[in-house]
């Protein structure tokens, strides 16, 4: 029974200025619980980027002459994880819980696919699973725009995570538990003029008490009761010149009671506001008809700069925040949320270091050094100056070479630390074991010696210990998706005309019209058939299915070429081909049976026929036989009978060599007559199976069109 929800417009029962202090408050503990995480945070994403270098070293390190050494190796496996969403993308799929909404699911699955689809979803949804795996939380934001589509069109967009605060006891993932959230976002004197113009000239830009220093929770924030707080660091993004307006939206939700009743005149559960459910009390009594009274979730927001409340208002949706989070590993004592690059971070910082010590060893005593007396050289300086060089002369005092003490002997070169180069191998290793990471999973493993069977499970195992990571991005995926579903259903259903790909496997428009009363549906996530892992998978499983299926006669279903690594418009073609007969007719099974028992028979006549007109041919062969050697032989007769003795002792001998050789021409015709005969035969039955076959395969295309339409 689907259920319909009368709109409730009771703003927030919090007044404005209740609000601005109650935001105000969360905004400072928000800030304070994730200064630490936003300071980690930069830093992770200074160490992607290849900034693995403190201030300090890079000092030390100039100031003593030594390399400055990165071989970023963090990227490579942030980038290959990230891939690894790229190359196994999601869907969502909308299912009704009730009878006979099919059709509607169908329509708005397709409108989902549509919407995010000419926002780029997928693209924004990377950079935000990309996020989390740098830092530990990225975030999206859907909402509707009307800048490029006048009648509105659904964006969903990557958030900043620095510019985001969340709930202090949201414990659970994708902060699915947070009470509120807030967003700091810089606006200059023209956005903030043409978004909010009724406030321009009130308020000073540059105010509000929180800047770009409060987010880098560098000390305490100030707060100013008249201008509010400007900090006393400036930020290197922060020009005064620019006069920027740091505006908060802050968004939060309260409980609600209403009513759930039965409607008599239209039986479906209707809910109704408090004061509503009251005047219908009691008619409802007397109807036996019971009014129950609930909670639920109500979403307000605001924009605020400082205590100065710009406006106020229920979100636009009810299903959860529009700012939605993909957390990463949580840190239990901290409560915050962190990535992978947190494990990866030392053992990047000492294989750097390790690199650059070595280089420097080599680099010191790659030259070396003398000893000498201070009369060894004829001109000390000109010594000094030259030693080095490979093609220079130096003169030295008479004797400082000969004898048993020579007056010059190489410097001791500087020992090689033992033991560092397996430090260093270590650290190199350290990534896939804090990680999970392995070779096989980034391609860098040498297969030459392994089976592909080993290197497929050793990828697999990887997989398995990042398995949290994309769950958190599955549970993204559902949460966003019952969001862009309410937008679908409040904002975008005006009957526009849509692209949604139908059963047949091509694109189709369809209106996409407002549903009556409000359906309930569950959101399922599942790979899409079109990711290129998820083709390949079900591609080897198919080649191996098939034959199989074929030969027992299961009818195979015509989507099974959305699963083969096809083009998009042969298999549009394809599955066009396999689309039932005009005007919708059905072909009757049983007529189809007929006429494959009476091609059968027919098959079979012929073949009969064929060996009756073969016998014949024999037996008019072997009478034409001898008819030939009975009036050869009469011939043969009469003119024996006119010969001499010795004339006809030789007529006869040669008369019977004629007739050997006769007779052996005869057997070879017979024999030929024979095979063509066979072959004619055989023929016949191959045509047989043929037209067998068509006819099966004729009655499996209707029943596979039959299923379909159904």
């Amino acid at each position: 029974m689907a259920e319909t929800t009368r709109e409730i417009t009771q703003p927030s029962t919090l007044p404005t200025s209740d609000l601005a202090e109650k935001a105000n408050a969360d905004l400072k503990r928000m800030r304070q619980h994730s200064g630490e995480w936003r300071r980690e945070a930069k830093e992770d994403y200074q160490f992607y980027a290849g900034d693995q270098w403190t201030d300090d070293d890079k000092g030390q390190l100039k100031e003593a002459l030594r390399p400055i050494i990165t071989f970023n190796r963090i990227q490579p496996i942030i980038d290959s994880v990230s891939g690894t969403e790229i190359n196994n993308r999601q869907e969502v799929a909308y299912f009704p819980r009730e009878k006979g909404d099919a059709q509607v699911n169908e329509i708005y699955t397709g409108a989902a696919q549509w919407a995010r689809d000419l926002c780029d979803a997928e693209d924004e949804e990377t950079d935000a699973f990309e996020d989390s795996l740098i830092c530990g939380m990225g975030w999206t934001e859907t909402r509707v725009t009307y800048e490029e589509e006048p009648d509105g069109q659904i964006v969903i967009e990557r958030v900043d995570p620095m510019e985001m605060f969340w709930d202090t006891a949201a414990r659970k993932k994708n902060l699915s538990d947070a009470k509120h959230i807030a967003r700091l976002k810089d606006y200059d004197e023209a956005e903030f003029a043409e978004r909010w113009p009724e406030w321009v000239g009130k308020i000073a830009p540059q105010s509000g008490q929180w800047d770009e220093g409060w987010t880098d929770d560098e000390g305490e924030a100030h707060f100013n009761d008249e201008i509010g707080y400007i900090g006393e660091e400036e930020d290197a993004g922060f020009d005064k010149q620019k006069r920027i307006y740091k505006v908060v939206e802050y968004q939060w939700y309260e409980l609600e009671n209403f009513y759930r009743t039965v409607n008599p005149d239209t039986t479906r559960i209707e809910s109704l506001s408090i004061a509503a459910g009251n005047r219908l009390k009691d008619y409802l009594d007397q109807l036996d008809i019971p009014l129950v009274r609930q909670q639920r979730r109500v979403y307000h927001r605001s924009f605020m700069v400082g205590f100065q409340v710009l406006e106020q208002h229920r979100l636009p949706v009810q299903s959860g925040f529009t700012l939605q989070c993909i957390t990463g590993k949580r840190d239990r004592n901290k409560r915050t949320w962190y990535g992978m690059i947190k494990a990866m971070k030392d053992p990047q910082r000492w294989s750097n270091k390790f690199f650059s010590q070595i280089l420097h060893t080599i680099n010191t005593n790659a030259k070396g050094g003398l000893l000498a007396e201070q009369n060894a050289f004829m001109d000390p300086d000109e010594a000094e100056a030259k030693w080095a060089a490979p093609d220079n002369i130096l003169m030295l005092q008479d004797g400082a070479l000969s004898g048993a003490k020579p007056k010059i002997m190489p410097k001791p070169l500087g020992q090689y630390p033992e033991g560092i180069d397996r430090l260093m191998q270590h650290s190199l290793e350290a990534f896939r074991e804090v990680t999970g990471v392995n070779p096989e999973y980034l391609g860098q493993a040498d297969a030459q010696n392994r089976s592909g069977v080993l290197e497929y499970q050793r990828k697999e195992s990887a997989l398995v210990i990042l398995a949290s990571v994309f769950n958190s991005l599955r549970r993204y995926r559902k949460r966003q998706g019952r969001i862009l579903l309410e937008y679908i259903v409040t904002y975008i259903s005006d009957g526009r005309l849509i692209r949604i790909m139908g059963k047949n496997g091509y694109e189709q428009y369809v209106p996409l019209v407002r549903q009556p009363g409000t359906i309930t549906f569950d959101v399922i996530v599942d790979e899409a058939p079109t990711s290129p892992n998820q083709k390949s998978r079900v591609f080897e499983i198919l080649t191996l299915l098939l034959p199989v299926l074929i030969k027992t006669g299961i009818p195979i279903p015509p989507d099974i070429l959305d699963y083969l690594p096809l083009p998009t418009p042969l298999m549009a073609s394809w599955k066009k081909m396999l689309e039932p007969r005009p005007g919708g007719e059905k072909p009757d099974p049983e007529a189809i049976k007929a006429q494959a028992s009476a091609q059968k028979d027919q098959s079979v006549a012929q073949l009969n026929a064929a060996k009756t007109q073969t016998e014949q041919a024999k037996q008019q062969e072997a009478m034409a036989g001898v008819q030939g050697a009975l009036a050869v032989a009469q011939a043969q007769m009469a003119r024996i009978a006119e010969l001499t003795p010795v004339d006809a002792a030789q007529a006869q001998h040669f008369d019977a060599k004629a007739g050997l050789e006769r007779a052996r021409e005869q057997t070879e015709q017979v024999r030929q007559a024979t095979m063509l005969a066979d072959q004619a035969a055989r023929d016949a039955l191959s045509r047989e199976r043929e037209e067998t076959e068509e006819a099966r395969q004729s009655q499996m295309r209707s029943q596979n069109g039959a299923n379909s339409r159904s």
